[in-house]
């Protein structure tokens, strides 16, 4: 699920950022979100392509109050899903006629905003989460979630799955084989003849190393270097969740 969060206070964000971290570790590991400041940047945004299961929106906001920016929104795109978020509820009523899912009151609580994200997943349907499933060096199967996958390394006979949470998978399948299965999907890019990485768990990237959110650092080869930058900074740019 992908989350418009639209408002003009910065440390607003910060609050609802730190609570959808502990939301999507808790309930939704494919959480993802995009911040935005004002409303035009959000209305810019999707007129250019970018797509969101839900917005939540601020309605104080000094460019665009959040229910302009709503009215808008139902004009381009009829399926997203509208929160509100707010100190007051003089729009309550007004919020309803735009269709919206809920209507949230400053300070936003991890219960309230968590009841308001169960419902969006109840009612957005969403599948069940894929991953690759592998047999495992002990011989047993396993699911690694592509949502927390952080990185494959090829390891003599072995290729090593990682994930977000620590753990990891040591699998007897070629690494060729799981590569080109990986690069099927947008967020994962081959770096290195041994390495391919998530670039949801990109934090910066040097001529010759990318580095990850985990502090783990890895070479980055001179022949994929363009392709790699620039897959970097258009996913950056399309607002691929904080992680």
């Amino acid at each position: 699920m992908h989350l418009a969060l639209c408002d003009d206070e910065q440390y607003q964000l910060d609050h609802i950022v730190t609570l959808l971290e502990e939301y999507r570790e808790k309930a939704l590991p494919s959480l993802r979100w995009t911040t935005f400041l004002t409303g035009g940047a959000l209305l810019t945004a999707m007129e250019q392509g970018q797509h969101f299961d839900a917005a939540l929106l601020d309605i104080f906001m000094r460019d665009l109050n959040g229910m302009e920016v709503a009215r808008y929104i139902r004009s381009i795109d009829s399926s997203i899903r509208l929160l509100f978020i707010t100190s007051s509820s003089d729009f309550a009523v007004e919020s309803y006629r735009v269709d919206a899912s809920d209507y949230l009151l400053k300070p936003i609580t991890a219960e309230a905003l968590f009841s308001s994200l169960d419902k969006l997943v109840d009612q957005l349907k969403l599948p069940e989460e894929q991953g690759l499933v592998v047999r495992d060096a002990e011989g047993g199967l396993s699911k690694v979630l592509f949502s927390h996958l952080v990185c494959m390394e090829a390891m003599g006979h072995f290729t090593v799955l990682y994930r977000a949470n620590g753990s990891s998978v040591r699998v007897f399948q070629p690494f060729s084989a799981l590569a080109a299965e990986l690069e099927q999907r947008q967020e994962f890019i081959q770096i290195h003849r041994s390495y391919i990485i998530n670039l949801r768990y990109v934090h910066r990237m040097t001529k010759n190393e990318v580095f990850l959110l985990n502090g783990t650092s890895l070479p980055l080869s001179r022949s994929h270097q363009p392709t790699v930058t620039q897959r970097f900074l258009d996913y950056s740019f399309w607002g691929v969740e904080s992680c």
